[in-house]
């Protein structure tokens, strides 16, 4: 929103600030994240450095058309705002935790549309309580790498700080 991004410009990380620091100098005890799409268009260093470490998976996996694009998913802001989904522009995403821990629950495409009786959504919030019954539940801590194949419906929790790319 217009007015998170004048918070930011107003108030730019220090030299001494961590993630973590600046999130509580920005947010205090609130509940909140920072979600920055394509940051790798932004910082020469991240974008090698995301280079190196796609080029063998892509080649180990065979992507017929390979693009990778990278977010950072950072703060302590509980469910996804945006509910149960699934990354229709990626297809493939990864998941690199790099601080704290975050909880994620996943289910198959099929499940999804059990459980919900529709097939054409690729968001789901009001119904989400229904589903977050079924699926599997994943603890991932930093270090951890968490695959989800194509169309796989997700929903991260982060109940602390956590940093991660996807």
């Amino acid at each position: 929103s217009y007015a998170h991004s004048k918070l930011f410009y107003q108030n730019p990380p220090k030299d001494t600030d961590t993630l973590k620091t600046y999130h509580e100098r920005i947010f205090g005890n609130k509940k909140a994240g920072i979600f920055i799409d394509q940051i790798e268009r932004f910082h020469e260093g991240i974008a090698q450095r995301a280079a190196k470490f796609v080029a063998p998976l892509a080649e180990q996996l065979g992507f017929p058309h390979f693009t990778c694009t990278l977010s950072l998913l950072m703060g302590n802001y509980g469910e996804t705002p945006f509910g149960v989904h699934y990354d229709f522009l990626g297809g493939r995403t990864f998941h690199l935790i790099l601080e704290g821990q975050k909880e994620m629950q996943s289910w198959q495409r099929a499940e999804v549309h059990r459980v919900t009786g529709e097939k054409s959504r690729n968001f789901y919030w009001a119904d989400k309580e229904e589903l977050l019954t079924h699926g599997q539940k994943y603890v991932l801590h930093p270090r951890d790498l968490f695959f989800l194949p194509i169309h796989t419906y997700h929903i991260g929790n982060s109940k602390e700080f956590n940093v991660d790319f996807c």
